[in-house]
């Protein structure tokens, strides 16, 4: 992947915002007048991925100077993964007035299971605090993994390192998922 392909957060947030006001105008055209679209967004906001991004970055960084991946994995590789926020999500909305009248709109605050879930441990576990944490990033790692992991591999067979085993899926992500889940602990907690 070129140097020139990599994209800044500003050309991230302008293309997912482009992408919001494509889907918006071509529904307006799908839909019936007087028809109604419930439309729920996923905006950014417990699941704090610039962490992960950075605690990934290490990981990759880690693995590519023991010489398990090439080093243009860990320099090239971007998320596939965008939580807009709830400015950008309004702001693509008032572009559409036009076209859409907003009866109602709201946010729900949900929470991540697997916060809720560290939360409840936590409370009953006191004493183990440290493996609460530690199963809590473990779920984390897992989350952030499924929406990251198709990118990176595809990063990956572009680099790949001469003599690297067929099966570096898991070389990558089994026995050095610590590498991992340490830094998603010190930089989320």
């Amino acid at each position: 992947m070129p140097e020139r392909y990599l994209l800044s957060q500003e050309e991230i947030a302008l293309s997912a915002h482009t992408d919001l006001l494509c889907f918006l105008e071509q529904q307006h055209r799908e839909i019936r007048p007087q028809g109604f679209l419930i439309l729920a967004i996923p905006i950014s906001s417990e699941l704090k991925t610039r962490a992960e991004l950075v605690s990934l970055k290490g990981c990759l960084e880690g693995l590519a100077h023991e010489c398990v991946i090439s080093s243009e994995v860990a320099s090239r590789f971007q998320s596939g993964a965008y939580l807009r926020s709830w400015e950008e999500v309004c702001l693509a909305l008032w572009k559409v007035t036009d076209k859409w009248a907003i009866e109602s709109q709201y946010v729900k605050d949900t929470a991540d299971p697997a916060y809720l879930g560290f939360l409840e441990a936590a409370a009953v576990h006191k004493e183990n605090y440290g493996i609460v944490v530690g199963r809590l990033a473990k779920s984390m790692y897992e989350v952030f993994l499924a929406m990251t992991g198709e990118c990176l591999m595809e990063v990956v067979d572009t680099f790949p390192l001469a003599g690297l085993r067929a099966n570096y899926w898991e070389t990558v992500f089994g026995p050095r998922a610590g590498i991992y889940r340490n830094p998603t602990i010190e930089n989320v907690y």
